[in-house]
């Protein structure tokens, strides 16, 4: 497995855009990420990830789950749930179950990501809303 970060530019708004590519077993996903001035991920594209790797409810307050395809099912699964500030927030593995469930009680409201990843590599990256109680 390779990454490579290609590019990164400031913009007008002091921000910056960051541009890189992981390479993992044939399969090749580009990433484009845009942050504020402060270094807060404001934006994330992800190309070539798995379409079929459900995130819900999104908004959510409590708990997430995360549902996987029946092609899925029996492989170890690590999923990350990161801040703004790119720190891991929760951390779950997942082996043999078609949904997964998070726990984000006490989670700070705000855009999260959902990071999905096997012994390959990224499977899924996904942006959620937690709103909080």
């Amino acid at each position: 497995m390779a990454d490579y970060g290609y590019s990164v530019k400031q913009t007008s708004d002091g921000g910056f855009v960051m541009c890189g590519i992981n390479n993992s077993n044939a399969n090749i996903n580009i990433s484009l990420i845009k942050t504020d001035e402060f270094g807060i991920i404001t934006g994330l594209d992800e190309s070539n990830l798995d379409e079929n790797i459900s995130v819900f409810p999104n908004p959510a307050s409590e708990k997430i789950m995360i549902g996987f395809p029946d092609n899925q099912i029996s492989q170890m699964k690590k999923i990350q749930l990161y801040n703004t500030k790119g720190q891991i927030i929760r951390l779950v593995h997942s082996e043999n179950s078609k949904i997964t469930y998070i726990d984000v009680n006490g989670a700070l409201s705000g855009f999260h990501i959902v990071e999905i990843s096997d012994e390959n590599g990224v499977l899924s990256k996904q942006k959620i809303m937690l709103t909080g109680k």
